[in-house]
């Protein structure tokens, strides 16, 4: 097999430690426990895509939790979708818990504590997502919430490519992997905006408030940055922008200027970092006295300060 071509580990398995330990080294350490009343049985198929882990499952009646003991430091965002072939399951997390039925998927935040039990031969696929955009599709999971949709339109067409991607002899090569990758990801983006409209506006007014942020970010530098290029980004016109952020309880300047700050102390924090002109020209401020009268009236202490203390 070609040095840069996705590596694909078949397992069938009737010893629960070796499932455990198959688990944890494919994906993040989880406590794995298997209903009393069940003989274990399990059989997977593993597949590298890109920045993601792929995986389908068909097993015995168990339960997987992340418990605050598995976080490390070192742990990045991540996020998991998963699409339920058969069976049923239950996810809980954040103090919520919803049912999942077949035919159904849902997308979660893989990091932070969760629990999810799934019945006798409950069939899966799963993709767990580490790549540049984990954040953003954590913060999605956070405001739209984990509850299963249905597995149709976009998210079936992403479910059959990353099925029949995972089922190819010789695997994929690099450019392979990232096309596939990110053909999953629009797909499934695509099915949350399309069952936006059935979910009430609250939810649609989030996923465009996380838009709006991502739209931000990837503009800090421009100085000229305003409400108008934030509202052409949405496709929405500039008084609906502005309703938008006041049911937030934000103004669009206002929310521009919390984020170059916010970046700008993450810059301020690093170790041997820039100097303190180039990071406010970095976060579209006009010089570094604009920068550090902002920065005082957030903070309470000058940009040099901040940096002195350690952050």
């Amino acid at each position: 097999m070609d040095a840069g071509r996705s590596p694909i580990l078949r397992m069938q398995e009737t010893r629960h430690d070796n499932w455990r330990e198959t688990v944890a080294s494919q994906f993040l350490p989880l406590d794995f426990e298997v209903a009393r009343t069940t003989r274990f049985h399990g059989r997977g198929l593993w597949a590298q895509v890109d920045q993601a882990r792929a995986a389908e499952i068909r097993m015995c009646e168990h339960r997987v939790t992340r418990q605050r003991s598995h976080l490390a430091a070192a742990d990045g965002p991540a996020v998991k979708l998963l699409w339920l072939l058969s069976g049923s399951g239950r996810l809980q997390q954040n103090g919520g818990e919803c049912s999942l039925q077949a035919e159904r998927w849902l997308f979660y935040d893989a990091i932070h504590p969760y629990s999810l039990q799934l019945s006798e031969d409950a069939r899966f696929i799963s993709l767990l997502y580490t790549g540049n955009s984990a954040e953003r599709w954590m913060r999605l999971a956070r405001d739209l919430g984990s509850a299963p949709r249905q597995t149709a339109g976009p998210a079936r067409i992403a479910l059959l490519a990353l099925r029949g991607a995972m089922r190819e002899r010789d695997g994929l090569d690099g450019l392979a992997q990232r096309a596939l990758l990110e053909s999953v990801l629009a797909l499934t983006e695509s099915a949350l905006r399309t069952a936006l409209p059935e979910q009430g506006g609250r939810q649609r007014d989030a996923l465009r408030l996380v838009e709006a942020r991502r739209f931000v970010l990837q503009h800090l530098a421009n100085a000229e940055l305003g409400p108008d290029d934030i509202a052409r980004a949405l496709h929405v016109s500039r008084r609906s922008l502005y309703n938008l952020f006041a049911e937030a309880g934000l103004r669009p300047r206002e929310f521009v200027r919390n984020l170059r700050l916010e970046k700008a102390c993450e810059a301020l924090a690093r170790p041997a970092g820039d100097s303190i002109t180039t990071i406010a020209l970095d976060h579209g401020f006009t010089d570094a006295a604009h920068f550090s009268r902002s920065f005082r009236e957030r903070f309470g202490v000058s940009p040099s300060a901040y940096r002195g203390r350690g952050g």
